[in-house]
């Protein structure tokens, strides 16, 4: 059978929806005669803030590479982004080598114990999201103004993102 475990990834309660959703389905699988526990991988509660770096990097790479493909300039290609992605983009091209390469290793050493988890366990039941998604060109938490910030003032971008 599937052995299941069921769990929320932070302290904030995820939105009713998004909740129901993942409660009902443990209870389907515990009616069909499947395990589901609520316990699970410690390293789930871990911060990770060296995701940003990397999330910074993949999208500049993604703006090179569609620029490349297209024939079309990094500008042109950045300028068609939502405002959070461009800042993101523009953060990701600013990364030293060095702090890339640093916050991969440390994601990478997190993903092993994870993935440790999944030796005793078939299937992680968690709410994707705390909230639903908010509309393309919305940015309710201010993000492209603080990486905004970042790239104007030359600050310590790095800092935030776990070095």
């Amino acid at each position: 059978g599937i052995r299941a475990f069921l769990t929320q990834t932070s302290d904030e309660l995820p939105d009713p929806a998004c909740l129901d959703a993942v409660e009902s389905t443990a209870e389907l699988l515990e009616a069909l005669g499947h395990r589901v526990d609520s316990f699970g991988p410690a390293a789930l509660d871990e911060p990770i803030p060296e995701l940003g770096t990397l999330f910074c990097t993949f999208i500049a790479r993604d703006v090179e590479r569609w620029a490349e493909r297209t024939g079309a300039g990094r500008d042109d290609v950045a300028a068609t982004l939502e405002p959070l992605n461009a800042s993101m983009a523009s953060v990701g091209r600013a990364i030293p080598a060095t702090i890339f390469i640093e916050a991969l290793e440390r994601v990478s050493r997190w993903a092993r114990r994870v993935l440790a988890w999944w030796t005793d366990w078939d299937v992680l039941l968690t709410p994707t999201n705390s909230v639903p998604a908010f509309p393309l060109g919305e940015d309710p938490f201010g993000i492209h103004q603080c990486l905004g910030a970042a790239e104007a003032h030359e600050t310590d971008f790095w800092g935030g993102m776990g070095h």
